[in-house]
């Protein structure tokens, strides 16, 4: 490693940045191989879990990479459902379902024939007082 690349690695250091945007810079300075050896030798010393932390890079990415293996990062899935604000809601749905539990996550349905019947009855009731309060608004 030569000086040039040796203070730009110590201002890589220095700057306050996302972590996997320190290893993508490194990579992109050193290479793999570079920032492997580089790590591998401190970790010799240190440890791997304390080497790539004092480097201050994510620990899963480094591990694949020290390992030679492709890091693929996990798919997080949230709920999306719209809250109050008109955000999308970030919690994490209840697992087998789309939605978290504020948002139907946890609604088994109707389980009997006549809870199924008196669901429909009260939509129908519902689609009728809503059409009955927009023609009284609009006057048609």
């Amino acid at each position: 490693m030569d000086a040039e690349q040796l203070t730009h690695l110590r201002a890589l250091l220095r700057a306050k940045m996302k972590r996997h945007q320190r290893l993508q810079e490194m990579i992109d300075l050193l290479g793999d191989d570079g920032v492997v050896e580089l790590v591998a030798d401190m970790a010799d010393k240190h440890g791997d879990d304390r080497a790539i932390d004092r480097f201050r890079l994510p620990l899963l990415a480094t591990k694949a990479l020290l390992a030679g293996k492709p890091y693929i990062p996990p798919v997080i899935i949230l709920c999306g459902a719209r809250t109050r604000t008109g955000a999308p809601c970030k919690r994490r749905p209840i697992p087998g379902k789309q939605r978290c539990r504020n948002h139907g996550g946890l609604n088994r349905g109707d389980r009997t024939p006549q809870g199924r019947i008196n669901a429909g009855k009260g939509l129908r009731q519902w689609h009728a007082a809503r059409r009955a309060a927009k023609t009284a608004l609009t006057g048609v």
